[in-house]
């Protein structure tokens, strides 16, 4: 009976550590350098760098220039990019999935990576930052409207640099440069 009992208390110990989603980021993390190496050369406005770090899924169905156009519609959107302010790694799907949040001068957007067991990015996908809910207000502030402020920049909340198969977050939309149809993420 106690090697019953053992035997359950391990398999429920692995099972735990094996669902869990989120993975700890240490400095250091390669996934986190190849995102931040990817989100820089974008930054710097180079392209084909950027490019040169996609995997050969992405980069026969993108270019260099697309992900200019791309990150060139986010500036136009968001406004000036001011810094990084929080990293977080999870597991999705088999890939790696960094998502950055980004200040730009008219709000936050998170900036998501889906990288592959062979450190290629894999996907990048753009979306607004959801923050949590302000708390609720005292009754005679509530007729108010709300405010805007804080809220990251675009018409419909997300955007996308790139078409595959949706190794990204869901609640992005995919598109790409060339008018493909959107893909569903999941």
């Amino acid at each position: 009976m106690k090697r019953i009992s053992s035997f359950l208390g391990v398999l429920l110990t692995v099972m735990i550590l094996s669902s869990a989603v989120s993975v700890q980021t240490f400095a250091g993390d390669p996934v986190i350098a190849k995102a931040d190496k990817f989100v820089n050369a974008l930054k710097s406005g180079d392209y084909q760098k950027a490019y040169v770090l996609l995997n050969a899924d992405l980069g026969f169905q993108i270019t260099a220039t697309d992900l200019g156009k791309t990150w060139n519609a986010l500036i136009a959107k968001a406004g000036p990019f001011v810094k990084v302010k929080k990293k977080q790694v999870e597991m999705k799907g088999g890939y790696f999935i960094v998502t950055e949040v980004v200040q730009f001068k008219k709000g936050h957007v998170d900036l998501l990576i889906a990288i592959d067991n062979m450190m290629g990015v894999a996907d990048f996908r753009y979306r607004n930052h959801k923050e949590k809910p302000p708390e609720p207000k005292p009754a005679d502030s509530a007729s108010k409207e709300p405010s805007a402020a804080g809220s990251a920049p675009g018409s419909d909340g997300s955007a996308s640099a790139a078409p595959p198969a949706n190794p990204a977050a869901s609640g992005s939309k995919a598109a790409s440069a060339s008018a493909k149809s959107p893909t569903p993420v999941g």
